[in-house]
C-alpha cells in the first residue's frame, strides 16, 4: 500500500512499513531496522532471548530463574548466585541443578567428606575425624572405626571421644571392672575383684583387708592372685610360716615343732630332738624322786604326773640354759644330795632339752 502524505511546503516520502521491526531497538535481525542505530540494544550479546530488548531471538529454554544458572548457555545476562559453588542444588538460586544426586549427604549436618554437602548449615563440632566416632550423631557419613568399642576415647580414631573421663583407669592394662579400659593390654594377673598384693594392674580394685602377705592366704578370700604357700596347711597363723600372717595367731603354738597338743600346729614338722617324756623323766625317775615326790620336804616335786609344771618356768633360764637351776644342781653334784653324780650322758640331755624349748613332749 502507498500512502501520499501531504501539507504545506512538504516532502513526499514513499515509506514501507518493515513488518520485523516490533521494537524501539535496532534488531540484529531484522533487515528493515537500519534506521534505528541510536536504539542499539547493549544487552543484546547472544542468539538467544535474554534481554528487554531482543524479541526476534530464540527462546532459550534454560533459562528458568533471575540468576545465571551454570550449565545453561544463554544465561550471561542474569545475576550471579554466589551461593551456588556446587553441581548439586543445594542453594535458593541453583533450581537449574539436578536435585541433590549426591549419596553422601544423608544427614542435617555439614558432613566430613561429602562433596556436595557445603550448604548444610549445621556444622558438626564432633566429627573431627575422617572416621565414624561412636558418640558424634552427625558423622554416620563417615566409615565405621572399628576399633571404636566404647564411649570413651580408647582407640587411634576416636578423637571425638572424651579423654578418659573414666576414673578407674589408671593403668595401661585391662583393670578388672573398668567400663572404658577395654582396649588396653589384659591383665593376666587380675583374678578377683579385690587388689591383690602382687598383681601390678589391679590397684582398681578395693583392696582386701585380709591380704597382708604376697602369698595366697588360707581364710583370705580375695587372695587368689596370689601364688600358693606350701607351710599353710592350718587355718591358724604357724610359727614358722613366713607367708601366715594374716591367720588368726594360734595361741598353743610355741614353737617350730609341731606339739601335739596344739590343734593349730599341723604345720610344723615333727620334733626329732630330746623328748621329755621319753628321755626326761626317766632322768628324774632314776636318780631323784626318791626325795622329790609328795610328802617329801624336797622342791620340786618330780614324779611324772607333776615334773614339768614343777621345773618349767620356775627353773629354766630360756635365755642362758647353762644358767638353768635345774641343770645347775646336775651338773655341779649339788643334786642328787648325798648320792653319786648324774652321768653326764644325762646332764647333757639336760641341758639339750632346755636349749630345744623345754618341750612337753
Amino acid at each position: 500500500m502507498i500512502v501520499i502524505i501531504s501539507c504545506e511546503n512538504a516532502i513526499m516520502y514513499d515509506v514501507r512499513i518493515c513488518d520485523c521491526n516490533v521494537t524501539i531497538y535496532d534488531d540484529p535481525d531484522c533487515d528493515c531496522d537500519d534506521v534505528e542505530p541510536e536504539y542499539i540494544c547493549p544487552c543484546d550479546t547472544s542468539p538467544y532471548y535474554d534481554c528487554e530488548c531482543d524479541t526476534n531471538t530464540t527462546i532459550c529454554d534454560c533459562n528458568t530463574t533471575e540468576y545465571d544458572d551454570p550449565d545453561c548457555p544463554c544465561d550471561s545476562f542474569d545475576i550471579i548466585c554466589e551461593c551456588d559453588t556446587t553441581p548439586v542444588r543445594d542453594c535458593d538460586c541453583d533450581i537449574w541443578d539436578p536435585i541433590y544426586e549426591c549419596d553422601c549427604d544423608v544427614t542435617e549436618y555439614i558432613d566430613k567428606g561429602c562433596e556436595c554437602d557445603t550448604l548444610d548449615f549445621i556444622p558438626c563440632d564432633c566429627d573431627v575425624s575422617e572416621l565414624d566416632d561412636k558418640d558424634c550423631p552427625c558423622d554416620d557419613i563417615d566409615p565405621p572405626c572399628d576399633c571404636d568399642t566404647t564411649q570413651f576415647r580408647d582407640c587411634g580414631c576416636d578423637v571425638a571421644d572424651p579423654v578418659y573421663d573414666c576414673d578407674c583407669n589408671t593403668s595401661y592394662l585391662t583393670d578388672k571392672g573398668c567400663p572404658c579400659d577395654t582396649l588396653e593390654a589384659p591383665c593376666d594377673c587380675d583374678v578377683s575383684e579385690f587388689n591383690d598384693k602382687n598383681c601390678p594392674c589391679d590397684e582398681i580394685d578395693p583392696p582386701c583387708d585380709c591380704d597382708v602377705s604376697i602369698y595366697k592366704d588360707k581364710d583370705c578370700l580375695c587372695d587368689e592372685g596370689d601364688p600358693v604357700c606350701d607351710c599353710d596347711v592350718s587355718g591358724f597363723n604357724d610359727k614358722d610360716c613366713p607367708c601366715d600372717e594374716v591367720d588368726p595367731p594360734c595361741d598353743c603354738d610355741k614353737t617350730e615343732y609341731n606339739d601335739p597338743d596344739c590343734p593349730c600346729d599341723d604345720s610344723d614338722p615333727e620334733f626329732t630332738g630330746v623328748s621329755y617324756k621319753n628321755n626326761i623323766q626317766p632322768i628324774w625317775d632314776m636318780y631323784c624322786i626318791d626325795c622329790h615326790k609328795a610328802g617329801e620336804d624336797k622342791v620340786p616335786i618330780l614324779t611324772s604326773d607333776v615334773s614339768y609344771g614343777q621345773i618349767v618356768p620356775d627353773y629354766i633360764d630360756a635365755k642362758y640354759p647353762e644358767k638353768s637351776d635345774i641343770y645347775y644342781q646336775v651338773n655341779f653334784g649339788i643334786m642328787p644330795d648325798g648320792r653319786d653324780r648324774i652321768p653326764q650322758e644325762a646332764i647333757d640331755l639336760i641341758l639339750q632339752w632346755i636349749k630345744e624349748g623345754t618341750r612337753n613332749n
